[in-house]
């Protein structure tokens, strides 16, 4: 077990020097890409996700637990944390591996000495073990960058985390992103839309100031990325300006840009091994080797009234009342979901979407119908703590989810939008980050 690192250096530059058996992985590397940039090569598209069914409660954020997993390249003190469970009674040496990726979550241009500070297979040397717990587990954490990982340009960055002697499988993909702020992004949100005003719906606009950067063809030379809470599925990409003036482009008034407004996320809490409920909980048992919480049964929100509640917008926190420190001494408890229905939906799929499930929709985060319990269940092994969960339906046919069967929309919901812009001119290599904006609604 390695002591924990302080990270106070944690944007020092580093000048590695190249041995022989560093430079045979930096060709291979280049040959690779060579390779992949080849006509007809599919690309993978990167994407936070936990392949690993024996890895539990992964995190990714800022420099604080609120934060998006993004590093302002202007604030040396600045970086990304990520931590994880592995469900084990011994520790594992695991490594990750840095691929600097284009705005669409492929792999660019660029190659590894263009990008990278150090080399790639670093270990994780931050790890330690749960105690005392009812089920062992070890813990390990990680923050970009450090002595070993530094970066040399912006733009969006993928780690892959795989054991040492399993070099070819990732059990976590984490995606982040470094930022050069070159404009300046003004933003909105409105409930008062172009398709109705005060009902179901928010308008987003916005306008971007570059009087220091010269972007001569806007549609051409920059990629827009708008997000809903973290949503993949419904994300705006490229919208078109409605007024381009010197050093100035606008994004008003644009029906691209018009969201359904969906609901509160839910929540519920379990602290203390000691006490037979919780926030949402109906009760709690203990099966060996397991105990198992049961959450009060959800209800189909569509035709109830709108409820203020102060959510964190489908995030999770660690924390127990039986330890002083969470990340080592919470328990794992088995939690149990119901969202009681007459009948399953015969036209689509319900998901739980959280960051339990790294806001994938996916067969992990799919809900089973039971016909005996006329509900939609789901059962999962989480860590004590606070928790945010919404349901979500996809109609066959589409990968785009709805919220209003199950959770309604009420324009009153306060949601968290995040824009990222991109600029790529003419001739360069790869994707710059050049600005981010993130606001909540009704805020």
């Amino acid at each position: 077990m390695m002591k924990k690192r302080n990270f106070t250096y944690l944007y020092r530059k580093i000048k590695p020097t190249m041995t022989n058996f560093h430079l045979l992985k930096y060709c291979l590397t280049a040959f690779m890409l060579s390779i992949s940039l080849l006509p007809g090569y599919t690309q993978k598209t990167f994407r936070t996700t936990v392949h690993d069914t024996n890895i539990k409660s992964f995190k990714l954020s800022g420099s604080t637990l609120l934060s998006d997993p993004i590093i302002n390249v202007s604030d040396e003190e600045d970086y990304v944390f990520l931590s994880f469970d592995e469900l084990s009674s011994n520790s594992t040496r695991f490594s990750y591996r840095v691929t600097h990726c284009d705005a669409d979550w492929k792999q660019s241009a660029l190659t590894q000495i263009e990008y990278l500070n150090g080399f790639q297979d670093i270990p994780i040397d931050n790890y330690e073990p749960s105690g005392p717990t009812t089920i062992d587990y070890w813990h390990y954490s990680l923050a970009l960058p450090n002595e070993e990982t530094g970066f040399k340009v912006s733009g969006n960055y993928s780690v892959e985390i795989f054991r040492e002697d399993e070099p070819s499988k990732p059990v976590i993909t984490a995606c982040f992103s470094i930022v050069e702020p070159m404009v300046d992004i003004g933003m909105e949100v409105t409930s008062r839309t172009l398709i109705d005003n005060n009902r179901e719906h928010q308008q987003v606009g916005f306008v971007i100031n570059h009087p220091r950067l010269s972007i001569a063809f806007p549609q051409n030379e920059l990629k827009l990325y708008l997000f809903q809470n973290n949503r993949i599925d419904n994300a705006v990409i490229n919208p078109q300006p409605h007024m381009i003036n010197n050093g100035r482009i606008e994004y008003n008034f644009n029906q691209e840009l018009i969201f359904k407004a969906g609901n509160e996320f839910r929540r519920f809490e379990f602290l203390s091994i000691n006490t037979p409920g919780g926030m949402n909980v109906e009760g709690r048992s203990f099966h060996d080797p397991y105990t198992h919480i049961t959450l009060y049964p959800d209800r189909i929100r569509t035709n109830t009234g709108y409820q203020y509640d102060e959510d964190q917008n489908g995030r999770f926190f660690i924390n127990t009342t039986n330890g002083r420190e969470p990340d080592t001494e919470a328990n794992y408890e088995i939690v149990h979901f119901f969202l009681p229905a007459n009948d399953p939906f015969l036209d689509g799929s319900v998901y739980l979407y959280s960051e339990i499930f790294q806001y994938n929709l996916n067969e992990q985060s799919k809900m089973l119908y039971d016909f005996k319990l006329k509900s939609y269940v789901k059962s999962i092994l989480l860590k004590q703590g606070l928790y945010n969960y919404q349901y979500l339906f996809v109609p066959h046919g589409t990968s785009i989810a709805e919220t209003h069967r199950i959770e309604g929309d009420k324009h009153q919901t306060e949601n968290e939008y995040r824009l990222m812009v991109y600029y790529r001119p003419m001739g360069q290599k790869y994707d710059r980050l050049i600005g981010v904006k993130t606001i909540q609604s009704n805020r």
